[in-house]
């Protein structure tokens, strides 16, 4: 375990209001700076920060869908730690398909 942050990006194709509906579920009590679009927990000795930005849209023909740029700052998280949490953050984010 390292005390210097850790940081994975992402880009998916949430909007903001299913963040808030389900990051509850995927990982658990958190605070929320609305100015900064970021989401935050952890303990004292381990703490991990979401931070949301727009990244546009995917296009297909009439059809869009918005996306957003995620970007997880994870301290005093183990590597193994870190791939649990992610695990279970995209199991509550992956959506259905044919």
């Amino acid at each position: 375990m390292s005390d210097a942050p850790v940081t994975r990006r992402y880009v998916m194709a949430c909007t903001e209001a299913d963040f808030h509906r389900l990051l509850p579920a995927a990982i658990g009590p958190f605070s929320y700076d609305a100015a900064r679009r970021c989401f935050s927990g952890g303990t004292p000795d381990r703490s991990w920060q979401l931070c949301l930005t727009d990244a546009g849209e995917r296009r297909i023909a009439l059809w869009h869908m918005p996306l957003t740029e995620v970007i997880f700052t994870f301290t005093g998280y183990t590597d193994p730690d870190i791939e649990a949490l992610l695990r279970r953050f995209f199991m509550y984010f992956q959506r259905g398909g044919g």
